[in-house]
């Protein structure tokens, strides 16, 4: 057996990462796809080691500061983006209505009172 002369990083295929905030499913995905990231490893088994689950081995292993910084940037992107996916819903549902721009007057709601705002915003001048 040999050293790796060349440093190698895993990569995730698909849409792995969710948000582990949703069901204990995604929690299980999340937790592994982490693991994979950030915790050391030569072997699969290494990943879970004596744990029942994948959200167990996240849970029991101590993440340094940086990385569990990092890690929570990421359930802070899988939250935003669900927000955005249910709101896109709610608006072509016709639940909620798209806002571009909004003003102490209200919310401008179509493209042509958009510009007409940009354009008037001292700030971006």
């Amino acid at each position: 057996m040999c050293l790796r002369s060349n440093a190698v990083v895993p990569v995730i295929v698909s849409n792995a990462i969710t948000n582990p905030n949703r069901s204990s499913d995604d929690r299980e995905s999340f937790s592994c796809s982490m693991l994979l990231l950030f915790k050391p490893w030569r072997h699969p088994s290494d990943l879970l080691g004596d744990s029942s689950c994948w959200t167990e081995a996240f849970d029991n292993y101590d993440f340094p500061h940086s990385l569990a910084q990092i890690i929570s940037n990421f359930t802070v992107e899988m939250e935003c983006k669900d927000a955005r996916n249910h709101f896109s819903v709610d608006v072509a549902d016709g639940r909620a209505a798209p806002i571009f721009f909004d003003t102490a007057d209200g919310a401008v709601d179509d493209i042509a009172n958009l510009h007409d705002a940009l354009e008037d915003d001292d700030d971006l001048q």
